[in-house]
């Protein structure tokens, strides 16, 4: 993100020192974007990877062009904020569960390995991870399992 304003990079920085143990891991979230620039993909990658980091699973990505107030309201611009509706509609109401990627896969495996060591201390890290019951998943995958199994 060439041009991140400075409150949002404030704000994230803020949430990396509140989230830096997958607190939020199992959650889906929405990236939506506009940009007068050339920076949309690098914005939308930038974003992913945070809500990634904070172990939330990106269930749609609306990044949209925009130069001026009427590229808002064309038929095209409309279409895709429905589809971008139509998902959420379906992770709230439950016909879709979100999934896994290679990238929380990874992060997951890492923070695993990472932690087992010290499964025991009181590090609050490794406390979180007890009393959530990380551990006892082999996959990422298997964590969103369970926490959706039921809806």
């Amino acid at each position: 993100m060439n041009n991140k304003e400075g409150f949002f990079v404030k704000v994230f920085n803020i949430q990396n020192k509140r989230f830096p143990i997958f607190k939020l891991a199992g959650k889906c979230g929405v990236i939506v974007v506009t940009s007068s620039g050339n920076s949309l993909c690098e914005t939308v990658h930038y974003l992913k990877r945070i809500m990634q980091g904070w172990g939330i699973v990106c269930i749609h990505t609306l990044a949209i062009p925009v130069t001026n107030y009427v590229d808002i309201e064309n038929t095209e611009t409309n279409a895709e904020i429905m589809k971008c509706a139509e998902y959420i509609r379906n992770f709230l109401y439950g016909s879709e569960k979100p999934k896994s990627n290679y990238y929380l896969e990874q992060y997951y495996q890492t923070l695993k390995k990472m932690y087992l060591p010290i499964r025991g201390s009181e590090h609050y890290e490794v406390k979180y991870w007890n009393d959530n019951g990380f551990f006892e998943f082999n996959s990422f995958q298997e964590l969103l399992e369970s926490r959706y199994m039921e809806k």
